[in-house]
């Protein structure tokens, strides 16, 4: 049996068939999408509290804190953006100055306009393929001179594989470092994943169900600091649901005692079939850029293979890869060898933009929609970028300029911050 106490738990009382006068109602077995409804559960004798765990559910945030070196673990059900709405607000009682990247997830950005933050928006570098590339610490810091006192978020590992070197950092930060590592929750599996986020970060979000066998929505908020363990536990109580789904939770109880029991053998099987496969270095292995030429030719040409990819941008397609991906690997690569794209798109271009206003005031501002065909020159009343992966292309407060409008345009789908193809600006 797997060192799993909340798991085991939901699945011992699942397959007792109790008669269930409780929430969740549950009164259809259509043979296909409620299958697993038996293991939807709620807050009843054996299973605890996530609100006020004194049994299982406390055990498995004790077994998830030893595994994420952390003096406190949660459980979250609403994906990584609510750990980073928890983290942000008690960020935004310290001080209201945050430092964050220009990339940086919509769900920061959000946090901004709740708690009434001032944002310090570090801009984003691009290397040579069009790839971001993790914060400048250099310019970090000379940012933290300027700005004393400030909180930082910093992304690490991000959405392409790259991790930040957060080592020795928190000696030179006054405030909150908070890590959104929401790619990176299976850094702790296998000793191949170096400069883990929760290591140096004083709050580190990790998304489970990004990189770990979890159900959608699960994720955890890891507290470094002993002093920040109570604030944390009010705190998500604020933006959690008295409601969290148990096959959420189980999942990510299962997920850290299985990966906990196989994952170095298994990322290292990984490792080996990665390896053989033409793609962009990165940081994350398991994190497969593939320069196709064209992207989004590229990814309809896996999908009529029946392959789909995370997603594609200029001339690159992303790819999640997990442990036991060996066989698909191999047939992915086959295609590869046979894949001739019909013309070249650019590199994902590093817009050379200038901030007309800052972010808090631009989103607080008058403002009017007008077409994004019009949108040249005007400033940018709200953000507007692609999905996935949540981070912003033209960011409020900035002067648009054309290479951004036609970016925006010449992407079919996964547009957020347009409405019926009209963009916020200014008035």
């Amino acid at each position: 049996m797997l060192n799993a106490p909340l798991y085991n738990a939901v699945i011992e009382y699942g397959n007792r068939n109790n008669i269930r006068f409780h929430m969740p109602s549950h009164f259809i077995n259509d043979g296909n999408l409620f299958l697993s409804s038996k293991f939807d559960l709620t807050e009843i004798e054996g299973l605890d509290n996530l609100m006020c765990p004194t049994g299982v559910i406390k055990e498995a945030q004790m077994l998830l804190a030893k595994t994420y070196k952390s003096a406190a673990t949660f459980m979250l059900t609403g994906g990584a953006s609510e750990g980073i709405l928890i983290a942000l607000y008690i960020a935004s009682k310290k001080n209201k100055k945050i430092i964050i990247e220009s990339t940086a997830h919509t769900s920061v950005y959000n946090a901004v306009k709740l708690f009434d933050l001032e944002p310090v928006i570090i801009k984003t570098r691009y290397d040579g393929y069009g790839l971001p590339l993790p914060m400048d610490k250099r310019t970090l810091l000379e940012t933290l001179d300027e700005n004393e006192g400030a909180n930082v978020v910093i992304t690490s590992p991000d959405y392409f594989g790259h991790v930040f070197d957060g080592n020795g950092l928190k000696e030179k930060v006054e405030g909150l470092i908070i890590a959104d590592g929401a790619h990176g929750a299976h850094f702790p599996y296998s000793n191949r994943f170096r400069n883990v986020g929760y290591e140096w970060a004083d709050l580190c979000v990790c998304g489970m169900h990004k990189t770990l066998p979890c159900y959608t929505g699960a994720a955890i908020l890891n507290v470094k600091d002993k002093s920040l363990v109570h604030e944390t536990d009010e705190a998500r109580k604020i933006f959690q649901s008295t409601s969290p789904s148990y096959i959420i939770m189980a999942s990510i109880d299962f997920a850290r005692a299985y990966m906990e029991e196989h994952g170095e053998e298994l990322y290292e099987n990984l490792y080996k079939t990665v390896s053989r496969i033409k793609r962009r270095e990165t940081d994350d292995f398991t994190r497969v850029i593939i320069d196709g030429g064209n992207g989004y030719e590229f990814e309809r040409c896996l999908a009529s293979n029946g392959i789909n990819c995370e997603f594609s941008f200029g001339r690159h397609v992303v790819l999640i890869t997990k442990p036991c991906d060996e066989n698909n690997l191999r047939e992915f690569n086959d295609v590869i060898k046979s894949y001739k794209p019909k013309f070249s798109a650019p590199v994902m271009i590093d817009f050379n933009t200038e901030f007309a206003l800052d972010y808090k005031t631009a989103i607080c501002s008058d403002f009017e929609n007008v077409a994004i065909e019009n949108a040249t020159g005007r400033v940018a009343a709200a953000n507007v970028g692609l999905y996935p992966p949540a981070s912003p292309v033209i960011i409020a407060g900035e002067r648009i300029i054309k290479e951004q409008v036609e970016f925006i345009k010449k992407q079919r789908y996964g547009v957020f911050g347009l409405a019926n193809n009209t963009i916020r600006v200014l008035k």
